[in-house]
């Protein structure tokens, strides 16, 4: 899935959370799981309201490609999260650090 990113974000934190310590780990995985989340909740109503809008509305076609720039970055960006939360989750399962309530 990596090939299809236009930034390095995703393999960045892909990157940090793996040389991260147990505290930076678990603070990582909190934030990448929370904005996640969100920012996918945001794709969600945005397409709940682009859907409700009609047609009478008539976008200009730089609205459009900047709409849909928007969009795939928001999606890259939820796609990283998602890699973090599961180098997380692998990281645990390893045994190379302890997840929350684990020795």
């Amino acid at each position: 899935m990596c090939d299809m990113y236009n930034t390095e974000i995703p393999a960045l934190l892909v990157a940090a959370i793996n040389a991260a310590d147990k505290h930076d780990a678990e603070r990582l995985f909190d934030d990448a799981d929370f904005c996640g989340r969100k920012l996918l909740e945001g794709l969600i109503s945005t397409g709940r309201l682009l859907s409700g809008m009609g047609d009478g509305v008539d976008p200009h076609m730089n609205e459009l490609r900047s709409l849909g720039d928007s969009i795939a970055v928001t999606a890259e960006l939820v796609a990283g999260f998602s890699e973090v939360v599961e180098a997380y989750r692998l990281r645990v399962a390893r045994g190379e650090i302890s997840g929350r309530g684990q020795p």
